[in-house]
């Protein structure tokens, strides 16, 4: 093997490694955006967590050719310390927050069920209250064409057509020009 082709190689092995290194601190981030904590290793993210996730042995960046990724790692650690709960116990004030502001969410959600549960019920109530007008009503037309027709079967009444025309109410049937719906 030529020293170009050892080159290369270590190159590519470097590569690798920083690669590896960057997706697993991408999934510790995703894990705290996730679940608020870093739930593996019982919340601790350490240089080994990093190594033991990109699939690398610790003491891989203890090697000069990874000073520079190691203080990358290091430095990552340390804001990620500063601005993200990793351990549980660190977390529960955290996860209180977003508990009461997911209360909150349902809450309002409820209240909106409920305002849509009244109107909902009215809505119903209404309906009913038609339904049984309209019942009524088809029942006074019923009895209205049945009077109708015995009128016009009577012989009497026949002469009366002419005069039930020009608006007198000679059969005396009820007048339900006046009627009104009910209330609601």
């Amino acid at each position: 093997m030529s020293a170009a082709d050892l080159a290369k190689a270590q190159k590519e092995r470097f590569d690798q490694t920083v690669s590896s290194i960057k997706a697993a601190i991408g999934h510790i981030e995703n894990e705290i955006a996730k679940y608020g904590y870093y739930p593996g290793n019982k919340g601790r993210v350490t240089m080994a967590e990093v190594c033991k996730l990109a699939g690398i042995s610790p003491s891989t960046l203890k090697n000069k050719r990874h000073h520079t990724t190691r203080q990358r790692v290091k430095d990552w650690l340390e804001t990620l310390r500063k601005r993200a709960p990793t351990a549980r116990a660190d977390a529960s004030a955290f996860k209180r927050a977003k508990d009461k502001e997911l209360l909150a969410q349902v809450e309002m959600i409820a209240g909106n069920f409920n305002l849509f549960k009244i109107k909902y019920d009215a809505a119903i109530e209404e309906a009913e209250t038609l339904r049984r007008r309209i019942r009524e009503l088809e029942s006074d037309n019923e009895a209205l064409t049945i009077q109708l027709n015995a009128a016009r079967r009577n012989p009497q009444v026949r002469g009366a057509d002419s005069q039930l025309e020009s608006g007198d109410n000679v059969l005396n049937f009820p007048d339900i020009s006046s009627r009104r719906p009910p209330e609601s």
